[in-house]
């Protein structure tokens, strides 16, 4: 979700969410065996911006997964050990394709992205038919979602901040962002649909959806 970070028109917003990115790798919890399993994609990045990602300490995807990137549990993992996937304003459809392909372990994922809660609000005035409510993965589960705002609205009015214009970057970076997790010990999760029915309704629903082309 970064992009193109020392291209874009965007570029001052993402380069925000690059260094967010990297305190998050600085983190002292986050030691020498667990960058080992840090990894980056991004289709539109090019080969320098793969090499600040490198630096960084994130090992490079090959190819294009659409999401479906599965968490895989080792040894060394400890019960609530979560794998955080950084998608700040990432499609719609990703954050299905997350869900969809971690199904069995959902308290295992952590999403920090577009908030949930306001997809959930927008979504009721426009509710789709039955068959699309059905592959629709994050409304599927949207009961065992927990969420926690990390960039509030009025964090830039000037009745918050004296200097809130100053925060425009940080609001266009941040916006709508929040950290989603999943607390499903114990509870009845609704089967997975079907994996064709789910990438059918990503294309139907989202034209940003990598898999168009």
């Amino acid at each position: 979700g970064v992009g193109d970070f020392t291209r874009g028109a965007n570029r001052h917003c993402m380069m925000l969410q690059m260094a967010l990115l990297s305190c998050l790798l600085e983190e002292e919890k986050v030691d020498a065996v667990d960058k080992k399993k840090c990894y980056f994609y991004d289709p539109i990045c090019d080969e320098k911006e793969l090499d600040v990602c490198a630096a960084l300490g994130l090992k490079i995807l090959p190819k294009e997964m659409h999401g479906k990137f599965e968490v895989k549990r080792g040894a060394e993992d400890k019960p609530g050990d979560i794998t955080l996937f950084f998608m700040p304003h990432c499609p719609y459809s990703l954050y299905c394709q997350i869900l969809w392909q971690n199904w069995h372990c959902l308290e295992a994922v952590g999403i920090l992205g577009n908030s949930f809660n306001s997809y959930s609000l927008t979504r009721q005035a426009c509710r789709g038919s039955e068959d699309d409510t059905a592959a629709d993965c994050v409304r599927r589960v949207e009961a065992w979602c927990m969420e926690q705002e990390v960039w509030k609205d009025d964090h830039a009015s000037s009745k918050v901040c004296k200097n809130g214009a100053k925060l425009q970057y940080l609001e266009g970076a941040f916006t709508h962002t929040s950290l989603m997790h999943y607390r499903t010990k114990g509870a009845f999760i609704p089967v997975r649909p079907p994996e064709a029915e789910v990438d059918a309704w990503c294309r139907r629903n989202d034209p940003e959806y990598i898999g168009n082309a």
